[in-house]
């Protein structure tokens, strides 16, 4: 561990460490430091309250818990989560860095900020700015939504962390060397979209002053749900005539584990006609409301909050679902014969009526594979079909809607180099580098390691002799 560093802010006193950046230039870091109480008990699925102040020091040297999650065959075990990391090469009130807010992504039900993970601070503390890293709750207990307002649960609880680790950020990173008035967050995947969703929130204002958006947007078939207690009650193994009073009372005292196995059922259709009910819904209007209009309207409106905005996305996002392919339990491992499935469940079009849905997806198989018929000879264009609906149309649509009415500038990008800067590569350890650019090169998580990384210094070490960026 490096040299111990305490800072003292408005909750109490931090000790933290010193690490080192891409150039092996030192910065400190504080982890796994709490900005809200812990969501258990009567606060499971409900929106956060602000953390209690502390007494003494409060060891920031380890990092915090990951939000329970289901993958594979591991599954976090902690309701208390809801911590940041905070970096910074410089202490001291007054100096008034740029701030930056990540919000990591992972479907809205896996993911978290562990620096020694995915999402790194080495290359980004190489520049003078102040990092902050935050975990919100995933699955079902960040965005279980009830219709029955009595129950106080409208949903997205794990949105409304985010806004609370933004507030945090407001009243205490000013101790940390950076500015309150000049915070960007940004995001990737469904950290882009939650990034996103921070910008048409009400709730938000005032709390960022720039954003960027990396591979996600409000305007995505799986970024927005809906309540469906029957499909929670089924998954969980309730009666199928569980009314919602009774699925609350049960989940509340469910452990953790048995509430991911039971998420496991569906938490991975990325279906583009699938309505997912662990996404961002419309909530009743409610004290503390997230969200009470949809997205589309609100960016028709020009509704949003103002700020300079970047977004964009990577040449081949639909590439992600061949990684999803190759794990057995998902569903992509099945090559579909028609396409009503890739019918987005936001392009005006109801999904009661089959007989729409089915020339639909006719006029989609048309324009795609013309006279071919879909085969795995020809799955490069089943992994086009997912880019342009899962992911590309949204996010053009919403740089279109923020050029129309934002008095604030957009900036559209597309990333399609192919690097040895790459370490979805060096994870797949594949001999053949232009055949793994094909299948995961170029998906949307490649965009996110150019930026930020921890796995291997040293593989991007060497991988930087080779470009400049």
């Amino acid at each position: 561990m490096g040299k111990a560093i305490e800072v003292t802010i408005a909750d109490g006193t931090l000790r933290g460490k010193q690490g080192k950046d891409y150039h092996d230039g030192l910065f400190y870091s504080f982890l796994g430091i709490p900005y809200a109480k812990p969501p258990i008990g009567e606060r499971r699925f409900k929106a956060p309250e602000p953390v209690e102040p502390w007494k003494g020091v409060k060891d920031a040297t380890k990092r915090g818990a990951e939000c329970p999650q289901f993958m594979a065959v591991t599954f976090g075990n902690e309701d208390n989560c809801l911590n940041l990391n905070v970096f910074t090469k410089e202490l001291g009130q007054g100096l008034k860095k740029p701030v930056m807010v990540f919000v990591h992504g992972g479907g809205f039900v896996s993911g978290s900020n562990r620096p020694d993970m995915l999402y790194g601070p080495q290359f980004l503390m190489t520049e003078d700015i102040v990092l902050v890293t935050i975990n919100y709750r995933l699955g079902l207990l960040g965005f279980l939504s009830l219709k029955d307002r009595s129950l106080n649960v409208p949903g997205n609880a794990g949105m409304k962390d985010q806004v609370m680790a933004l507030r945090w950020v407001q009243r205490n990173i000013q101790y940390f060397g950076g500015d309150p008035d000049n915070v960007t967050i940004f995001g990737e995947s469904a950290g882009s979209a939650s990034v996103h969703f921070l910008v048409v929130s009400p709730l938000t204002k005032g709390l960022f002053h720039k954003a960027i958006c990396q591979s996600g947007c409000v305007l995505n078939p799986w970024a927005t749900g809906k309540p469906n207690a029957a499909e929670v009650a089924k998954a969980m193994g309730y009666r199928s005539d569980a009314d919602e009073s009774y699925i609350l009372k049960k989940m509340k005292n469910a452990s953790v584990g048995t509430i991911m196995r039971g998420q496991n059922k569906f938490q991975f259709n990325f279906n583009p006609n699938y309505i997912r009910p662990t996404s961002i819904v419309v909530e009743y209007p409610n004290e503390g409301a997230f969200l009470t209009q949809h997205p589309l309207d609100i960016l028709k409106a020009g509704a949003q909050n103002q700020v300079p905005m970047i977004m964009g996305y990577n040449s081949l996002e639909g590439l992600f679902f061949e990684m999803l392919g190759r794990m057995s339990k998902f569903e992509y491992n099945r090559l579909p014969m028609s396409l009503e499935s890739d019918v987005p469940n936001n392009c005006d079009v109801d999904a009661s009526d089959t007989k729409l849905v089915a020339k639909v997806a006719s006029d989609i198989k048309k324009f795609y594979y013309k006279d071919e018929k879909i085969s795995k000879a020809n799955k490069p264009i089943r992994y086009l079909i997912n880019n342009d609906t899962v992911f590309m149309y949204g996010i053009q649509k919403s740089i279109q809607l923020h050029k129309k009415t934002s008095s604030k500038p957009i900036y559209a990008y597309r990333m399609s180099i192919e690097s040895n800067l790459n370490v979805c590569k060096m994870f797949a350890q594949t001999k053949s580098p232009r055949m793994f650019s094909f299948l995961m090169g170029l998906s949307m998580i490649t965009g996110t390691f150019y930026i930020s990384y921890s796995v291997s210094i040293m593989f991007l070490k060497k991988a930087n002799r080779h470009i400049t960026l």
